[in-house]
C-alpha cells in the first residue's frame, strides 16, 4: 500500500519557510526554477494550493532540507548558511545591498 503525503496547507508551507529563515524569493527558488515568489505568497494566504507536481517538489525539498539540517549537526543558523551557500541564495547585507560571489572580474 502506498504511504499519502499530508497535504501542502498554508500553514504547512509557512512553517517550512520560516523555519529555515528563507524570504519567498529564495524558497520559490529552492522549488523550482519557474516558480514566482508571488506563487508562494499565494500558497501561503491559501489563494492557490500547489499543484501536484509542485507538492512533490515540496517534499522533495524537505526531504533535501532535512538532510542537509542533519549536515549542520541540527544547529539551525548554520542550516541557514549551507542552505544559502548550496542553492546560490544571495543573501542581504544589514544595509539592504546584496552579497554574494564577486564575478572574476571584480563586479559583483
Amino acid at each position: 500500500m502506498m504511504h499519502e503525503e499530508a497535504p501542502w496547507t498554508p500553514e504547512r508551507i509557512t512553517a517550512l519557510r520560516a523555519r529555515y529563515k528563507l524570504s519567498q524569493t529564495a524558497f520559490a527558488k529552492m522549488v523550482g526554477t519557474s516558480l514566482r515568489w508571488q506563487t508562494v505568497s499565494e500558497w501561503e494566504r491559501g489563494a492557490h494550493r500547489p499543484s501536484p507536481i509542485y507538492s512533490l517538489m515540496l517534499t522533495r525539498l524537505e526531504t533535501r532540507i532535512d538532510r542537509i539540517y542533519t549536515d549542520a549537526g541540527g544547529d539551525e543558523e548554520k542550516l541557514a548558511e549551507l542552505l544559502h551557500k548550496r542553492m546560490g541564495i544571495v543573501q542581504k547585507k544589514k544595509g539592504g545591498r546584496p552579497r554574494g560571489p564577486k564575478k572574476k572580474d571584480g563586479i559583483s
